[in-house]
């Protein structure tokens, strides 16, 4: 660890430097998590302890295999470093919550704080989610790591697309199929097994 960085955080009166340095020599990693308020679970996996400056973030015990777990997919939880969370501290104590509010992120890939911000904001309030993609050989790893870390998954996607008519556009789209009532249910299942393959790619 930088010298300069520790005499820096010395001034800190809550800082434990025996503590600081142990943890970041170890090589431990630590994996922790935050709920879905909108989807609510009676299980999380590997539960160790609740992050204090988040309400819905968890440390887990050991990292389980996010690939294989359905409520991971589902959005139930967000795989996130815990001191990112932290943001919801400096939300809660600069503004006020409850009114509308027009927030941006303006560096939002993958996704943790913007499904986090979304988390916090009122219904009424509007969060506007960009990220800068420059065209070269990195842009599809950066697009990939965009789509894995979606913001859908906190069912934000569902909400603008519902609001914007998006859910009648599909019924109208899956009646003009000819296949019958059995052979659209088939037609979305299996458009949904090829769809968790190309997901489970992405991660």
């Amino acid at each position: 660890l930088p010298k300069k960085l520790l005499e820096s955080l010395n001034n800190i009166s809550s800082f434990d430097k025996e503590a600081f340095e142990k943890v970041h020599t170890s090589g431990e990693q630590v994996t922790s998590i935050r709920t879905n308020r909108l989807k609510p679970v009676n299980q999380i996996p590997n539960p160790e302890s609740p992050i204090p400056w988040c309400s819905t973030g968890y440390y887990l015990s050991e990292r389980p295999s996010f690939t294989f777990d359905p409520l991971f997919h589902a959005g139930c939880y967000y795989v996130q470093e815990a001191s990112s969370m932290f943001l919801e501290q400096a939300m809660k104590q600069t503004v006020d919550l409850s009114k509308p509010l027009r927030v941006l992120d303006l560096c939002a890939a993958p996704g943790g704080k913007s499904t986090h911000l979304l988390s916090l904001l009122s219904a009424e309030s509007l969060l506007v989610s960009n990220d800068v993609i420059e065209a070269g050989p990195d842009c599809y790893a950066q697009l990939s790591k965009l789509a894995a870390g979606r913001p859908d998954r906190s069912a934000a996607f569902a909400l603008v697309m519902r609001s914007l008519g998006g859910d009648e556009f599909i019924g109208h789209l899956l009646k003009g199929l000819p296949f019958g009532p059995t052979g659209i249910v088939i037609f979305i299942l299996f458009v949904s097994f090829i769809a968790g393959f190309f997901l489970d790619w992405l991660e």
